[in-house]
């Protein structure tokens, strides 16, 4: 019992450094996300960052050359190919998702919305009752990861995407986002979970998944609970 309360601990304290929700000081622009000090040309779906994006990549998105862009709050190198983050003050979080600022407002006709694991590999979708393990964050909050796959013609570059979450009975409230889109498939969104599971036990969560002119998803899954900040 005990080797598997190590195993449950050393997953759960590595999950600890992906992310953290809570931000401070500093201007926001619109959908969560720190200002740039200076614009960036878009880049095509499917390709890396070459320039500093308008709103804070993703910590380990891809990108190339030497890039070093400043944000409020945040500094961004590349380094290998990768988004290296570097806060620039104490508990400064990244957003919830790599934000866009003009979600689509018209309608896909004949799309669908998939969601599924933020692992870094190849889009799948989650199946039913799939176990997953939460990503605490320096400030106590917990949450789960996922990412958006759009099925259709000409998906949007930039989503609006509310997702509402449960946890066993209590629910939380929806949370907007603007989410960037790449060829149809977001890169990793967390969702809030609205309160700790911090027995060490399985909690039952509901995800739930809306994009605007899009259409909706939603699936059950299980979460191995325990190793939260506080009780580590």
């Amino acid at each position: 019992m005990m080797a598997g309360m190590a195993r449950r601990l050393w997953r759960s304290t590595c999950v600890v450094v992906l992310a953290v929700v809570a931000g401070c000081g500093g201007e926001r622009a619109e959908g969560g996300g720190p200002r740039i000090d200076g614009g960036g040309e878009p880049a095509s779906c499917l390709e890396p960052d070459r320039s500093c994006p308008d709103e804070l990549p993703i910590s380990a998105g891809p990108c190339e050359g030497d890039l070093v862009c400043n944000y409020t709050d945040y500094v961004y190198r590349c380094i290998d190919g990768a988004w290296v983050d570097e806060p620039l003050c104490f508990g400064c979080a990244p957003a919830l998702a790599e934000v866009c600022r003009e979600p689509f407002a018209g309608t896909l006709a004949g799309a669908s919305v998939q969601i599924g694991p933020a692992d870094g590999g190849a889009f799948r979708p989650f199946d039913e009752g799939e176990r997953i393990l939460p990503v605490f964050g320096a400030q106590g909050a917990t949450m789960v990861a996922y990412r958006v796959r759009i099925e259709g013609e000409g998906p949007p570059d930039c989503l609006g995407v509310r997702h509402t979450v449960s946890l066993d009975t209590l629910a939380g409230a929806p949370a907007p986002l603007g989410v960037r889109g790449h060829c149809g498939e977001t890169r990793r969104v967390f969702a809030v979970l609205p309160d700790n599971p911090c027995e060490f036990r399985d909690y039952t969560v509901d995800l739930a998944v809306e994009v605007d002119g899009v259409g909706a998803t939603g699936v059950g899954l299980v979460l191995e609970g325990g190793g939260c900040p506080r009780t580590l």
